[in-house]
């Protein structure tokens, strides 16, 4: 099916939150815990472990916008206290338990598995050449939990966005440090820049030096708000994602479309509705979520 390319906004805000969830929570940071690993190393244990044992390096550059000195302490050693195959277990099972506390008695598991199908179906098929987390994810056998399994196929799908959305960035020279300064002033509101600069490891002077570059650049004036030109480059991004992302979900009907939408946002929906688990990030969902158009 064609569809508009809003479409995959639309559904990326659908799903996020639900993805996102897995990626650090409370039973996340408990089974993470006997391995010595906490914060940002639970975290890049769950996100990478379908990659392999990778080193920091790799860590950073499929992980775009965390500094390489942050990875580095976060991830130096990691692989040597569990095996990825290890991580991939536990964030299923940490999954699991999520959703028995959150979603499971709102809805059955009968009820996930028309989307699971289908999502799974379209990632089998799906091309991942030259995106590696989306790859990584594909290579990882679904599990028979259906909480779990839901949750791995959205996350391929989530990771799929994120590899499209660092070669769109990367299509226009943007680098790591860069592509965070020019999004803050993107769109101001959808950003906590003191937690974004903490948590991705960006100290005053390299967010100081980025902003400098992308002055020089024309992309940012004086005064360090966005030019017309920055505001043409960033929008061209977000679309260059959205156009990559229809490769997903041009290959479902309009029903499983609809019918995947509904489900998905109505679980993340539900998740904000319990403030204690839904995750918080320095960058801030468009919320409330865009319409699902298919015409």
């Amino acid at each position: 099916m064609e569809y508009p390319s809003a479409v995959a906004s639309a559904m990326w805000v659908a799903i996020e939150p639900f993805a996102g969830a897995g990626l650090m929570n409370a039973d996340v940071r408990a089974a993470m815990e006997p391995y010595g690993l906490s914060g940002r190393s639970a975290f890049f244990a769950v996100r990478t472990s379908p990659l392999g044992a990778v080193s920091p390096r790799v860590v950073a550059a499929v992980c775009h916008g965390f500094s390489v000195s942050i990875v580095e302490k976060s991830v130096t050693g990691m692989w040597e206290r569990l095996t990825p195959r290890q991580a991939i277990d536990l964030s299923h099972d940490a999954f699991t338990a999520l959703a028995t506390r959150v979603w499971a008695d709102a809805y059955p598991v009968d009820s996930l598995r028309e989307t699971t199908d289908v999502l799974a179906r379209v990632i089998a098929e799906l091309d991942v050449a030259g995106k590696p987390l989306a790859a990584g994810n594909q290579a990882v056998p679904l599990p028979d939990e259906p909480w779990a399994r839901l949750w791995r196929c959205v996350t391929t799908l989530r990771e799929y966005r994120g590899d499209s959305h660092v070669g769109a960035l990367v299509s226009h020279d943007l680098s790591s440090t860069e592509s965070q300064v020019l999004g803050t002033v993107w769109r101001p509101d959808g950003y906590d820049v003191p937690m974004l600069q903490r948590s991705r490891g960006i100290d005053d002077d390299a967010w100081s030096a980025a902003r400098v570059s992308l002055h020089a650049r024309g992309l940012l004036d004086a005064e360090g708000d966005i030019t017309a030109e920055g505001q043409r480059v960033r929008d061209q991004v977000e679309h260059d994602t959205d156009v990559a992302c229809m490769r997903i979900w041009s290959q479902l009907t309009p029903a499983e479309l609809t019918t995947a939408h509904s489900l998905l946002l109505a679980l993340s929906m539900h998740l904000f509705a319990d403030r204690t688990e839904a995750p918080r990030g320095a960058v801030a969902m468009p919320w409330p979520p865009p319409p699902l158009t298919l015409v």
